[in-house]
């Protein structure tokens, strides 16, 4: 009789809200990973797709905004990293399709200003994701070969979720398969010139902290550098600069007809 009592008081209390039901963050981030394999192809995203069935994704984002901060202190390094990771770019790829068609993310107002995203019990702008949580807070600069601005001048959107247990091969993935793209990273042997993506520039701070740029590709050179840049980049070699491509990374692009 006691414990039917008990039971009744329990119940009573989660009806009025008293005790929350327990939650347990996917760290599989297995909604994300629909999404990324059901509306992307080779780092191109189908926004017109996405636009119309959008379910999914709004499925992934709730159970954002459901994350406690307490529970989320409790996590480790990787697993906030992931997280995000994973955030910033679901948010971008909402951000699209809120707004979708356009030719690029450029032509979204305050598009990375506006605090439009709510996670921790909070709304935040992609500029705070990226520059006060993980650039100030965990200084990897393998980061920037993650976050994806829906631009073609951006790192490739990969097919699946970071997750903590996959973290360091999947930024060292992306930051090889960002040094093989000509676009982005090319050696010029006759100049002896490194060309890079902007990328660098941007947020050169970040790669001082380990010695500088050139120092980044060639300590991590037997995962980063493609064939024809391997052996041939030095320390003091002259770095210039490529353009940046914001066109978006639509599926529809017309490269991709």
């Amino acid at each position: 009789m006691m414990q039917i009592k008990l039971l009744t008081v329990v119940l009573g209390l989660m009806l009025f809200g008293c005790i929350r039901p327990v939650y347990a963050f996917d760290h599989s981030y297995s909604d994300w990973g629909n999404v990324l394999k059901t509306y992307t192809e080779d780092g191109y995203v189908d926004y017109g797709a996405l636009q119309k069935s959008p379910k999914v994704l709004d499925t992934y984002l709730e159970n954002i905004q459901k994350l406690e901060p307490g529970e989320y202190e409790k996590w480790s390094k990787d697993e906030k990293v992931s997280f995000w990771i994973n955030a910033y770019n679901a948010f971008t790829v909402q951000t699209i399709i809120g707004h979708y068609p356009k030719k690029s993310i450029k032509q979204i107002s305050n598009v990375w200003g506006e605090k439009r995203f709510a996670a921790l019990g909070k709304k935040w702008s992609l500029n705070q994701i990226e520059h006060e949580i993980l650039r100030k807070e965990f200084s990897e600069p393998r980061v920037h070969f993650a976050l994806v601005c829906a631009s073609l001048g951006c790192p490739v959107l990969r097919n699946e979720p970071y997750t903590a247990v996959a973290l360091s091969s999947q930024l060292d993935s992306q930051v090889r398969d960002f040094l093989s793209d000509t676009s982005k990273a090319r050696y010029d042997e006759k100049s002896d010139t490194l060309f890079l993506s902007p990328i660098f520039r941007w947020y050169g701070e970040d790669f001082e902290k380990g010695g500088g740029i050139i120092k980044f590709i060639l300590t991590r050179g037997k995962h980063y550098l493609p064939p024809d840049m391997e052996g041939k980049i030095t320390v003091k070699m002259k770095i210039k600069w490529l353009g940046y491509d914001w066109s978006l990374n639509d599926i529809r692009f017309p490269s991709k007809q």
